[in-house]
Formats: structure tokens, sequence, C-alpha cells
């Protein structure tokens, strides 16, 4: 596998994104994807493909495993990859309403996830 930092939990998006240069940095295969996104700034964005069933490991406890759909599109790289609400939703747990951790389910335990100074993304 490889490492990827510098997610974002982006809890407006209906699908975890995650950007072409980064997609192709990582080797990932890509299914067609039709359709377009919304960016941050509402700027609708043409779909480069899909990543159907990814199976994404946290760094700090990668035995808690999500399998993910992963539209790729062409954005900035400035983060590694946007999580959704169901991204979230499927991991479980809580997030501090000052973003500053998040308590996540795993092996039956909640562990502390804490936020990570922002860095350039990380492949």
């Amino acid at each position: 596998g490889h490492k990827l930092s510098n997610c974002v939990i982006d809890s407006g998006a209906s699908d975890n994104v995650i950007p072409t240069k980064v997609a192709h940095a990582l080797g990932l295969t890509l299914t067609r994807a039709f359709g377009s996104c919304y960016s941050m700034e509402s700027r609708k964005v043409p779909l480069v493909g899909r990543i159907k069933d990814a199976q994404v490991a946290f760094a700090a406890f990668p035995e808690k495993r999500v399998l993910a759909t992963i539209l790729v599109a062409d954005i900035p790289p400035l983060y590694g990859m946007f999580m959704s609400r169901n991204f979230c939703k499927e991991v479980g747990g809580e997030i501090q309403m000052d973003w500053l951790h998040a308590l996540i389910p795993v092996n039956g335990k909640m562990k502390k996830l804490l936020l990570e100074k922002q860095t350039e993304y990380i492949v």
C-alpha cells in the first residue's frame, strides 16, 4: 500500500474525491466515470475516473480499514483526498467540534485520531 497524507474530512461532500495528480502518483487503476462534481468554490469539475472498493486504512491504526468508492477529478492537489459524510459514517465514531481530533472504533475500543499538521500531500 501507499501512504497518503493531508486528507480532509469534508462534512458537506457527498462523495470521496482524490485529485488526478495524486491518483496517478499512487498508480491507481481508474474505471471510467461520467459526470462531474463541484469544487469547494462551487465550480463544476469533470470527473476523470472512479476507484471502486478502494481499501483505505489509517496510518495511526492500520488495522482499521474501510472500503470506499473514490471519484477522481482534475482539481489542484492541495489535499490527498477529500473524505465524504458517508466515509465518516462507515468509519463510525465522533468528531470533536473544534476538529482537533476524532474518536474512531478500532477493535471494539474508541481510539483518538489526532489532527495532523497540514502539509502538501505525500504519496
